[in-house]
């Protein structure tokens, strides 16, 4: 596409063309299916319920010891797992503050 833009205007216009209707022609069955594949990209990525409930005891755990080893201190969970956007095997960020 580059050579094309950097050709004649003719050149340039007939290169559009091409790739407009190369794109309008893969675009007629293409979302329905590159939909149907980021669904299941997000279903694949997620954690399952039993990952959840072991990241949030595997936290609740650690800033029972923190807080045990410094009283006043408390833990906040930061990055991807506050976000929302952990995958399954994702870290657990934690901060503790005093």
């Amino acid at each position: 596409r580059t050579a094309a833009t950097t050709s004649t205007s003719s050149s340039s216009a007939a290169a559009t063309t091409a790739t407009t209707t190369a794109s309008s022609s893969s675009s007629a069955a293409g979302p329905s299916q590159l939909h149907r594949q980021m669904l299941r990209l997000v279903e694949l990525t997620q954690p399952t319920a039993r990952q959840a409930k072991e990241r949030e005891l595997a936290a609740w755990w650690t800033a029972k010891a923190v807080r045990e080893a410094a009283p006043g201190a408390t833990v906040h969970i930061f990055g991807s797992t506050a976000t929302g956007c952990q995958l399954p095997g994702s870290d657990l960020d934690l901060v503790a503050i005093r």
